[in-house]
């Protein structure tokens, strides 16, 4: 499959693996896709109220090993990867410790990523600092 620059991806794995190199989902939907590690800028977990609908993101310091909720990867193309952990064993806690572990340059949590990476300006230099702590 085929995926777009600036497309915003969802996805409802029914496994993740976190290899040397990078994510190893296999989808329902897209099969088995692969997400390097040093294609992701940022990384953090969406928390979806029950009651409201509204998504809130934890500041790293926040967030544990058993929090769950869905996994928000920023890739340098723009892309938004909202993944959805409800089908895996895992929490997001436990993925993002991970990612943390596998990939230390990636920037973790709701404190680390602008809100609004939308913005081309924002974006480029959080971008920027990424690929050069790689």
């Amino acid at each position: 499959m085929k995926i777009e620059e600036k497309q915003d991806i969802l996805l409802q794995p029914e496994r993740i693996q976190l290899t040397r190199s990078g994510f190893l989902l296999v989808d329902p939907v897209i099969g088995r896709y692969k997400i390097p590690y040093k294609k992701i800028m940022a990384a953090r977990i969406g928390i979806k109220d029950q009651k409201t609908g509204i998504y809130s993101e934890p500041e790293l310091a926040d967030i544990s090993r058993d929090m769950r909720g869905d996994l928000i990867l920023y890739d340098l193309q723009q892309r938004i990867w909202r993944i959805k952990t409800d089908l895996i064993e895992q929490p997001a806690g436990v993925i993002l410790v991970e990612l943390a572990v596998r990939a230390s340059y990636i920037f973790l949590g709701g404190d680390i990523v602008c809100p609004d990476l939308k913005d081309e300006e924002i974006f480029e230099e959080i971008a920027y600092m990424a690929e050069k702590i790689q």
